[in-house]
């Protein structure tokens, strides 16, 4: 389309309804579609473009802070076509964000290059603004998190705007996908503000598409005269080339006051109704408007010859009274009257502002504090079925429920919803989590992230409490599904428990039969049988016998975390000549890792299930008695 707006050039005789052309002589011509019609004037595109680059600094500033890190925003091109085209142009998916143009009627759009959404992410997670290799959708999450920045950033677009109109743009919501936000159709002309980004070594595009229906009505102040008139300084004189007939859009009393000789106290004390004062001998009378003086006037020198201008007071009045000839309707005729009481009004005005702000953030707080402890209880109902005891008090930290359920045994879930996103989020939530809990987290997502995870963790940056906030509330509002679910039902707990009271033969059987069908399976509940805890459930000789099997080192390090009655227990089936030198042993055996404990419980676990099989010894079950 650029090529054909170039001009070209006709000669007379081929232009149709030839009136006062020439035939021979060459017109200047240039095409013009009719399905594309232009809507903007150059003027207008060029006042666009000053207020968006005023913008762009403004978000540059912005988000250099919200990712302290440089980040340069610069106008790149202002545009006019159908919002077709504009559609054809945006990627899917890509971050739409609609935006309400109030008090103008209809909406625009906001929308950012995936390459800067997910750099900006990577950011906000923590990372170092790097990313993601290909497209993908946004999570909630990070729908979630974007909407914050997105409403940052219109804030910067109604100081931009605010030389033509007092712009109130408010998030209507986020969308992924051009075609279910179709604000106008698609043959209507919009403006496009093309907008470059650069962030570390990523660039990228953020477009802002505002519909010519939404703009029309303000389509007459979008010139320099409006711009450069709306931004005048309060001291400039607006009276300049004024005429005294503006006076009729101000709604005042005016007064005409003439100067008098000086008068003594007792004439002055005697005046009455039609007394004569004798008046100066200037002759010149002053215009006031509700106390200001405007204008000096000198009656014409003939007889019903008009008032002569001799000067314009002392400028303050006309300054607040008139406007520019042509554009008194855009000055308030009461301006005059609200100038002594505009500064104590605007100082109230911004002090209501705040107030009206820190109200609307402490009632944002208290809902989301409510929602909270909703959430919480929720969580509280569930471990309680499961015997876990309510807490004292709702927890300071966002992430305190994730851990509980990740102490709960819930690692596998919690690792099956946040799988699906970036390592960089979950490296974020993996740092919430306590040592333990991480660990159980990281050991459920698939191997193949694994890596990623741990070394996003590694070189985890600073996160702002807002982003932690918004992460943690999202996924608490995901997870509360899993709880309002139900108790819990099943399980290889429950398997354990009902094979426990099972007569031996139906538990032998049975775990014969799923080690043939699912060994893995067969080989969790019979860890699960029998624990190192159930030693106290064998008879004194069965305890003689096992003693003798296990190794020497292994029952060592198995009793370092028994109580004492546990352990009494079982000293006095060792043989008689090595009680002592076993106690001395134990007494200064240094400290161990809790994993080396367990694992040679583990393996005097499996000494005990290896001589049950061999019927060398015999576990009483809960509902047999050993004769």
């Amino acid at each position: 389309m650029a090529e054909e707006r170039i001009p070209l050039k006709v000669r007379g005789s081929e232009v149709l309804a030839r009136r006062d052309l020439v035939a021979d002589r060459e017109y200047p011509v240039c095409h013009y579609d009719f399905k594309r019609p232009d809507k903007f004037s150059r003027d207008q595109i060029r006042t666009l473009a000053m207020m968006h680059e005023t913008y762009a600094r403004l978000c540059s500033t912005t988000l250099t802070g919200m990712l302290r890190m440089p980040v340069s925003m610069t106008l790149a091109s202002v545009d006019q076509l159908t919002f077709g085209e504009f559609s054809k142009s945006i990627p899917n998916p890509s971050l739409i964000g609609i935006v309400n143009m109030a008090p103008l009627r209809g909406s625009a759009i906001l929308e950012m290059d995936p390459s800067v959404t997910f750099a900006v992410l990577d950011r906000l997670f923590g990372g170092r603004g790097a990313t993601l290799p290909a497209n993908r959708e946004l999570s909630e999450v990070e729908i979630s998190v974007m909407e914050g920045l997105v409403i940052r950033l219109l804030v910067n677009l109604r100081e931009s705007w605010s030389t033509v109109l007092d712009l109130k743009p408010k998030l209507s919501n986020i969308e992924t996908d051009i075609l279910f936000s179709q604000i106008v159709p698609p043959n209507d002309m919009v403006i496009l503000i093309t907008l470059r980004v650069k962030l570390g070594e990523v660039e990228g595009m953020v477009n802002f598409c505002v519909p010519y229906i939404t703009i029309e009505s303000l389509i007459g102040r979008l010139n320099a005269k409006w711009l450069y008139s709306a931004i005048r300084k309060p001291g400039e004189n607006l009276a300049k080339g004024t005429r005294i007939e503006n006076l009729q859009h101000a709604g005042l009393p005016l007064e005409l006051a003439r100067s008098t000789e000086p008068i003594p106290l007792p004439a002055l004390a005697g005046l009455e109704r039609g007394s004569l004062i004798p008046l100066a001998e200037d002759g010149l009378v002053r215009l006031e408007a509700a106390g200001a003086a405007l204008l000096t006037l000198r009656p014409g020198a003939k007889k019903g010859e008009s008032w002569e201008v001799v000067e314009n007071g002392d400028g303050g009045g006309l300054d607040r009274i008139f406007a520019p000839e042509g554009e008194a309707d855009r000055v308030d005729p009461m301006a005059g009257l609200t100038a002594r009481v505009e500064e104590p009004l605007a100082a109230l005005r911004a002090e209501l502002a705040e107030l009206s702000k820190g109200m609307k953030e402490g009632l944002e707080k208290l809902r989301k504090s409510q929602e909270d402890s909703k959430e919480q209880f929720q969580y509280w109902v569930m471990q309680k079925e499961e015997g876990a005891a309510a807490p004292e008090a709702q927890p300071e930290k966002p992430f305190q429920f994730l851990e509980v359920l990740a102490r709960g045994g819930a690692e596998e879930t919690i690792a099956s919803f946040i799988a699906p996103e970036t390592p960089q989020l979950i490296a974020l939530v993996l740092s919430q989590l306590e040592g333990p809990s991480a660990a159980g987290v990281l050991s459920k997502l698939p191997a193949e992230s694994q890596l990623g995870v741990v070394e996003r963790l590694a070189t985890l940056e600073r996160v702002t409490p807002e982003v932690n906030r918004e992460v943690a509330r999202v996924l608490q509002r995901k997870l509360s599904v899993v709880a309002q679910d139900g108790p819990r039902a099943g399980g290889i707990r429950e398997v354990v428990a009902m094979l426990n009271h099972s007569p031996s033969e139906v538990e032998k059987r049975v775990v014969e039969a799923l080690e043939r069908q699912n060994p893995a399976l067969a080989e969790s509940i019979k860890q699960r049988m029998f624990t190192f805890w159930d030693l106290l459930l064998l008879d004194d000789a069965s305890l003689d016998a096992l003693v003798k099997k296990v190794a020497r080192e292994d029952l060592l390090k198995a009793l370092k975390t028994v109580d004492e009655p546990f352990r009494q227990a079982l000293l006095p089936h060792l043989p008689a000549g090595d009680l002592a030198a076993f106690e001395a042993d134990f007494s200064k055996m240094g400290r161990l890792r809790l994993t080396e404990v367990e694992e040679a419980q583990q393996r005097i676990v499996n000494v005990v299930r290896l001589m049950e099989e061999q019927g060398q010894i015999r576990i009483a079950r809960k509902d047999e008695t050993i004769v």
